[in-house]
């Protein structure tokens, strides 16, 4: 939240707010403030205080018939956001939608500070504040360029992704922790020289055969349907991971978050129009 106030005007609110309440909200420690505990408290009070506070707009919003609805998405989710937001245009005409990419712990953040309604996310979220709702299991394949030894071939025998070299994702990506742990239980190293945090650029990368990487099934199934990319599996295992939909415990159910969280919770009959 943007306060648009000088640093004096804050500095004489925070002096009165510590002298009405008899209490000290900051420490000045090597030249820094540090919010005390007390400060901590308060500042949870407040934030609680506002985020009704706007909830109570989107209602009134709601009501006039002129509510945004925010919605955040981390990479995971790319594939399937826009799916998502054409059924709830379909559902709700007259909504006025806002998709953004954040990463899952920004998503985070945002949905505590009521910057966003709802996040789509492939990590379940830690915060007792927010509500994680599994909805649907996204299923990875493996992909290779055209360069590759692999092309063609549907099916490998995991062992010979040993020495194979990688294109990864971030380290905070779900789909690269899927891959990372598959190979650790299975006491194999992953090798890479090309790091990213775009499925589109693991790709192009992969396109050029930089190396190997793993991703969404859906997320590369017009590459593959081309021949751009070839996907293929590992015999005999599935790696896959659930999306989850996230909100805020005190977030005011709209009608939009309502039918959202639903059309979320059913997605597996929309997937075969994708």
């Amino acid at each position: 939240m943007t306060l648009y106030l000088s640093q004096s005007t804050i500095s004489q609110a925070i002096s009165e707010l510590e002298g009405y309440y008899n209490i000290i909200l900051f420490e000045r420690l090597c030249k820094k403030l540090v919010i005390t505990d007390i400060g901590r408290e308060l500042l949870k009070d407040a934030t609680d205080i506002l985020t009704k506070f706007e909830n109570m707009e989107d209602h009134i919003k709601e009501l006039r018939h002129s509510y945004i609805f925010r919605i955040g998405s981390s990479a995971a989710a790319t594939q399937f956001i826009d799916l998502l937001v054409q059924e709830l245009s379909t559902r709700i005409p007259d909504i006025i939608i806002k998709v953004f990419s954040f990463s899952a712990s920004f998503a985070e953040s945002r949905l505590l500070d009521n910057g966003l309604d709802v996040a789509i996310l492939g990590n379940k979220l830690e915060s007792g504040d927010i509500i994680t709702i599994p909805f649907f299991q996204d299923e990875f394949c493996f992909i290779c360029g055209r360069e590759h030894p692999f092309y063609g071939r549907d099916v490998i025998d995991p062992q010979e992704l040993k020495n194979q070299l990688f294109v990864l994702q971030s380290e905070s990506s779900g789909t690269r922790q899927v891959l990372e742990n598959y190979m650790r239980n299975n006491h194999m190293e992953i090798k890479s020289n090309w790091y990213c945090n775009n499925p589109s650029l693991v790709k192009e990368w992969v396109a050029k055969n930089r190396g190997i990487s793993l991703l969404s099934k859906y997320m590369v199934r017009n590459e593959c349907l081309s021949g751009e990319l070839h996907g293929f599996r590992l015999n005999g295992i599935t790696l896959d991971q659930p999306l989850y939909v996230a909100y805020h415990k005190d977030k005011y159910k709209s009608k939009a978050m309502s039918a959202f969280i639903d059309i979320c919770k059913n997605m597996s009959l929309y997937i075969d129009t994708f």
